[in-house]
């Protein structure tokens, strides 16, 4: 720009004198309008961003953006992301009776009411029939991502005892001792001391959200696959055909590496492959660990935000490059007229004006007029359903 009006300066002073060199030296000056090249990206960006925040997507920087409009694949997990964060326990089947049942189930309650993980919630709700005084300590609980939680339980007798409730493999169940929930059911095991002594059915169910953000993520041309530590067939049963079972967290982690993935998951399992995926959406209902590994966190749970974040993103980024060309041709041309002693000094400075003005408007316009569809009805007759339980093998009374 400077070089031109220096330019312009030198050659109309040459040919019709000083005057009309400064005259149109001041046109070049004036028309052009640089600050607007530097505006359009972060204007745009900060549109982006309020529009996500609106939807209850948060985005902790500006590149996030630029990240999610590349994206080619979407993975999710499926507990507490895909289902709901709240599980319903169907039924729960122990070797010990009367008096002893109703203390394990009470420390089974104590033990999961300290787990942030979704399957804990319900256990965290069984009766402890405890006499006053006599409540057992946890004394420690670790997760292990992938297979459970193991804590230490003291009594007040000054008993301790190890309790396992996870996997069946991890927890330590029999070779070939398996057993199958019904549909879009978990099976947990209860191990104490090394000794299966309890195993639970807790059913879940997909957010109302999902099936329309899985749909919405396929209209865009992205391949949606779900990575589960639960068998295959879990996820199946509840209408998730692409999906990977018994994956680890090390795993996830490989799955999403090397490729413009988007992630979501909410668990400490999930943490690793957050971190490192193109774009990590960590749910704000998950852990800690989770949100602070993701640069996007989705509040709410409305999984149909993401899809549509995808796409808004795609435009702020479509819009960016459209109003960077838009500038640099104005620029350009204006400055060329100028030069050429066309443009008035005036004429010059309104342009300059409505050239800033309609640039940051469009880019502030940016995802408006394209509000999320109508949140669904609550599905009828989704909750969890009673029922007879399985024989699960010598030892085990009815729950």
């Amino acid at each position: 720009m400077v070089v031109t009006a220096l330019g312009t300066f030198a050659y109309w002073t040459a040919v019709a004198g000083w005057e009309a060199g400064l005259f149109n030296a001041m046109s070049v000056l004036l028309v052009a309008c640089p600050c607007v090249i530097g505006l359009v990206t972060p204007v745009v960006i900060w549109s982006a961003i309020s529009r996500l925040a609106e939807r209850g997507v948060i985005v902790r920087s500006g590149d996030a953006v630029e990240r999610l409009a590349t994206v080619d694949r979407v993975m999710l997990d499926k507990t507490g992301t895909l289902t709901e964060d709240r599980f319903a326990l169907v039924d729960i089947e122990t070797t010990a009776t009367d008096d002893k049942r109703a203390e394990l189930l009470g420390w089974l309650s104590l033990v999961q009411s300290q787990s942030s993980h979704p399957v804990a919630k319900p256990f965290a709700e069984l009766p402890r029939a405890f006499s006053p005084g006599e409540e057992p300590r946890v004394l420690s609980i670790v997760a292990v991502p992938g297979c459970g939680v193991v804590a230490e339980l003291l009594e007040a007798n000054g008993t301790r005892h190890e309790m396992k409730i996870g996997v069946g493999e991890w927890v330590g169940a029999p070779a070939g001792y398996t057993l199958n929930g019904g549909k879009g059911e978990k099976v947990v095991h209860v191990a104490v001391n090394g000794e299966v002594v309890a195993v639970a059915f807790v059913a879940e169910r997909l957010r109302d959200s999902a099936p329309q953000a899985l749909a919405h993520f396929a209209q865009l041309g992205l391949a949606v696959e779900v990575l589960t530590g639960d068998a295959t067939g879990r996820a199946e049963a509840l209408g998730l055909t692409s999906a990977r079972g018994g994956m680890l967290p090390d795993d996830k982690r490989a799955a999403v590496e090397g490729g413009k993935v988007l992630f979501v998951g909410d668990g400490i399992n999930d943490a690793s492959a957050l971190a490192v995926a193109h774009v990590g959406v960590a749910l704000a209902s998950g852990t800690d660990i989770a949100v602070s590994a993701a640069p996007v966190t989705l509040y709410g749970g409305d999984l149909r935000a993401l899809p549509w974040a995808v796409e808004l993103s795609r435009d702020a980024v479509r819009a960016v490059r459209r109003n960077l060309a838009r500038a640099v041709v104005y620029n350009l041309v204006g400055m060329t007229l100028a030069a050429c002693g066309i443009l008035h000094p005036v004429v010059a400075a309104l342009l300059m004006v409505v050239s800033s003005l309609t640039l940051i408007f469009s880019s502030t316009c940016v995802g408006r007029g394209e509000p999320l569809p109508p949140t669904p009805s609550p599905k009828k007759g989704g909750g969890a359903r009673f029922r007879s339980p399985p024989f699960l093998g010598e030892g085990f009374g009815r729950g």
